[in-house]
């Protein structure tokens, strides 16, 4: 038998839970008493009776709990008093040496603490040297670093009717141009490259001429050793 005994409900019968107020089945409630229930049900006095029991063991586990907390303070306290004692040094008159102690405490922790983070703090410096250095040299060897010999600091294009440099333009289907360059420093031996990004549009030789081949928009490109140019031109 569980704690909380089942009852019959007195309209049809049927055995349901005593936590219930209703019967599931018909809705009745539990005033009338089925003609097959017992004559000793007292399934109220059980359910307080459990609620009861419920309520004590709650305390008892929250008292447990707290004792436990409790008891750990004290033996805290106790461990630290013992340290305490434990440093001192009863000398043969019965009194405790407790300044020796501790200047001696103190001259060799200075001692040996100065010492040792002197020697720390100098390795630690020859190690963030050592660190800085390769840092750098790793730096150094995965920059590419320009050739200052070929440099080409200016560059621009120019047409045949003008020396300044070439903008943006405009030109017609069928237009043929020769065009160049004005390099500074000006290298006999530079590697030069004209480009065009859509040959739909115009083409352009190695030696600078262009030629609009059909109607769009696309860009120029000049490049001398390092140095690059760009420029859009629109064939209509």
């Amino acid at each position: 038998m569980g704690l909380f005994s089942d009852v019959k409900c007195g309209r049809c019968d049927r055995r349901y839970s005593g936590l219930r107020a209703r019967c599931p089945y018909c809705g009745a409630r539990r005033g009338k008493r089925g003609k097959h229930a017992r004559d000793n049900d007292n399934s109220t006095g059980r359910l307080i009776i459990g609620l009861i029991l419920v309520v004590v063991l709650i305390v008892a586990v929250i008292a447990v709990i707290a004792t436990n907390v409790t008891g750990e303070q004290p033996d805290a306290g106790n461990e630290n008093q013992e340290t305490n004692q434990g440093g001192n040094i009863a000398d043969s008159d019965g009194v405790t040496n407790v300044e020796g102690v501790g200047a001696g405490d103190d001259e060799g922790t200075d001692d040996g603490s100065d010492a040792g983070d002197d020697t720390g703090t100098e390795g630690d410096d020859e190690g963030d040297a050592d660190a800085d250095a390769g840092a750098d040299a790793d730096v150094g060897s995965n920059v590419d670093v320009p050739d200052v010999s070929t440099a080409v600091n200016t560059l621009y294009i120019t047409n045949p009717w003008s020396t300044e440099p070439q903008q943006d333009f405009t030109a017609n289907v069928g237009d043929v141009i020769k065009f160049s360059y004005v390099a500074v420093p000006d290298f006999e031996d530079a590697e030069v490259l004209w480009e065009t990004s859509d040959d739909n549009v115009f083409v352009i030789l190695q030696t600078g001429e262009f030629t609009a081949v059909g109607k769009g928009t696309a860009k120029l490109s000049l490049t001398v050793n390092d140095k690059t140019i760009e420029l859009y031109v629109v064939v209509r």
